[in-house]
């Protein structure tokens, strides 16, 4: 048996993940029940495609949602279920960034989390899902923005 740092590293960083899994699939019951479509983004889209499940190395999950259904989730998050809790911007003075965060309050308190986001340690070891905001653009509009960029 090999008792080397990577190699238990390793092994937590797959329970973890395991984990994750689980939480986005209470996560996913609740956005089916109050039909909130979300779409996986970035490293959890690319795992899902390439690794058919989560890349190696990651240790969180990205959703994206349209903005009316994401102000709509903000709208419940008092009745996410147990073990979920939602932090954003309104409900976190600490929370400064443009995305909603959804943790697992079994793992570690919120005011641990906020602590360790604010030294820079949250984002490796305790984030689990983040969801991104995504705004319909007219098409018109865009089409004057990108022909002002280019010409």
């Amino acid at each position: 048996m090999n008792n080397s740092a990577e190699t238990i590293k390793n092994e937590n960083l797959t329970s973890f993940q395991k984990r994750t899994v689980a939480l986005l699939a209470i996560l996913k019951t609740f956005l089916d029940e109050h039909n909130l479509p979300y779409l996986l983004d970035g490293g959890t889209l690319i795992g899902a495609i390439r690794h058919r499940g989560m890349i190696t190395w990651d240790d969180d999950i990205h959703l994206s949602m349209l903005r009316g259904d994401y102000n709509q989730l903000i709208s419940l998050k008092d009745k996410l279920p147990y073990p979920l809790q939602l932090a954003y911007w309104g409900n976190d003075p600490q929370h400064v960034y443009p995305f909603i965060r959804i943790y697992d309050v079994t793992t570690l308190s919120l005011l641990v989390l906020l602590t360790l986001w604010s030294v820079g340690y949250g984002s490796t070891f305790f984030r689990l899902m983040a969801l991104l905001p995504m705004v319909y653009f007219a098409v018109a509009i865009l089409i004057r923005w990108l022909f002002y960029l280019c010409c």
